[in-house]
C-alpha cells in the first residue's frame, strides 16, 4: 500500500491525517494477531471450558472476540455483559442485526430499558438484570424555583466520550446569562483543562447542592438510574451526533447547548 498517497476533499487535504490514522488502525490490528495466537493456544491448554464471559462485546474488540470463538470454539457459550450505554439507536446495530455472528449467545443488560432493545437483536435469547434497582446516592439535588435566588444552577453529567464535546459547546456560547451557572460533573476517568470562571464550575461532589435543572449526556448510563429513580432532567441533544436515546424512551426531554 502506498502510504504517501494523497487525501483531498474539495480542495481540503487530508492526507497526514488520513496515514495517521491508517497507521494506528495497523497497529491495532497487529495486535489482534497476537490475542488471536494467544487465545487459541491457552484454550487448546483448556479445553473443557464451556462458558465465556466477558465485557464490551459491543466494540470492535469484543466483535473480534465473538467471532473468533464462533469460528474456533463453538462449543463454547459466550456470555457478554452490557457496558456502559446500549439502545436501538446505536449505530452499529444496522451492521450486525442480520448477522448473530458477532454477538454472544445471551447478554446480560444493565437496566430493564437496555434488555428490551437487546431482546430486538437476539430474541428471546437475552438475560435482563434481576438485581435491585440503583439508588442515587443524590436524591434531592433538585429543588423548585421558589428559593429567593435569582441563579439558575445547572447541573451537567457528561460522559466518558462526549466531555470535551460538552464542555466546549457551554463554554463558547454565545448567549451568556449572568442568572446562570453551569456545574460539571465529569466521569473520574476524564482529564480536562477546566478554565473555571463566573457561569461555569468543575464539581467533585454535589451533596447539598441545589440544582434548577440537570443536563445528561446520552452517552451516560445515568440517564437510566435517574429514569429509575423517578427523576426529573433533560438528555443533552448535539447537533453534530445522531441521537442515542432509545425509541422506547419518546417523552425524555431533550435539550440543546
Amino acid at each position: 500500500y502506498n502510504f504517501n498517497r494523497k487525501l483531498e476533499i474539495e480542495n481540503c487535504d487530508f492526507s497526514d491525517f488520513f496515514k495517521n490514522y491508517l497507521n494506528i488502525s495497523l497497529i491495532n490490528r497487529f495486535k489482534l494477531e497476537i490475542y488471536k495466537k494467544s487465545i487459541i493456544r491457552f484454550m487448546r491448554e483448556f479445553p473443557n471450558i464451556k462458558n465465556f464471559h466477558y465485557y464490551m462485546f459491543e466494540y470492535s474488540f469484543g466483535f473480534f472476540l465473538t467471532n473468533l470463538f464462533k469460528s474456533n470454539f463453538k462449543n463454547i457459550n459466550l456470555i457478554g455483559y452490557q457496558h456502559g450505554i446500549f439502545s436501538d439507536k446505536i449505530m452499529w446495530l444496522d451492521l450486525i442485526k442480520s448477522n448473530k455472528t458477532y454477538l454472544p449467545q445471551k447478554i446480560l443488560a444493565l437496566n430493564k430499558i437496555s434488555a428490551k432493545d437487546y431482546k430486538y437483536l437476539l430474541k428471546s435469547n437475552y438475560i435482563s438484570y434481576k438485581g435491585k434497582e440503583k439508588k442515587l446516592n443524590f436524591p434531592n439535588i433538585l429543588k423548585s424555583s421558589k428559593t429567593n435566588s435569582k441563579i439558575n444552577k445547572i447541573l451537567i453529567f457528561t460522559g466518558t466520550h462526549d466531555a470535551k464535546d460538552i464542555y466546549n459547546l457551554v463554554r463558547n456560547r454565545k448567549n451568556k446569562s449572568k442568572n446562570e451557572i453551569f456545574y460539571f460533573k465529569f466521569h473520574p476517568k476524564i482529564k480536562i483543562n477546566f478554565n473555571q470562571n463566573y457561569f461555569m464550575r468543575k464539581v467533585e461532589k454535589i451533596n447539598n447542592i441545589f440544582f434548577s435543572k440537570v443536563l445528561i449526556s446520552q452517552t451516560s448510563t445515568l440517564i437510566y438510574d435517574f429514569i429509575e429513580n423517578n427523576k426529573n432532567f433533560y438528555s443533552i441533544s448535539v447537533d453534530y451526533r445522531p441521537s442515542l436515546t432509545s425509541s422506547k424512551l419518546k417523552k425524555i426531554h431533550e435539550t440543546t447547548l
